[in-house]
């Protein structure tokens, strides 16, 4: 029983560090979409995992070893992930403050009486 054990578990890690590299490659591509498919495919796979860890003699070395590896991967992938997050945080607060900075500028090319015009608006 406990060799089955392994060798289902040995052949779920395999599959799911194939998932979690690419998943690694998509989201430094960029390819979130991409990156979100490879996630659902993996889902079972770590459902399965659960479940034989569960099981009595579950907890083999090489086991956690693979297991620890993979999820040290992930993090990486998060890691970039947030990393990235917080790069268009801040381009997004820097167009901001230009788009107000040119409806400053645009008040004072208006001629008195006149509406301004939603131009600036599209143009940001």
């Amino acid at each position: 029983m406990k060799n089955s054990l392994e060798t289902t578990a040995g052949r779920l890690l395999t599959a799911l560090e194939d998932l979690v590299s690419r998943e690694a490659v998509l989201l430094r591509a960029g390819l979130y979409p991409d990156a979100i498919v490879i996630q659902l495919r993996a889902t079972p796979l770590v459902t399965r995992l659960c479940e034989l860890a569960s099981e009595p003699g579950a907890a083999t070395a090489g086991i956690r070893r693979r297991v620890t590896a993979i999820l040290g991967l992930r993090g990486q992938g998060l890691a970039s992930l947030l990393h990235r997050r917080l790069s268009l945080t801040a381009e997004r607060q820097r167009l901001r403050e230009a788009r107000q900075r040119l409806q400053q500028v645009a008040l004072y090319g208006r001629s008195p009486g006149r509406k301004p015009a939603n131009r600036i608006n599209a143009a940001v």
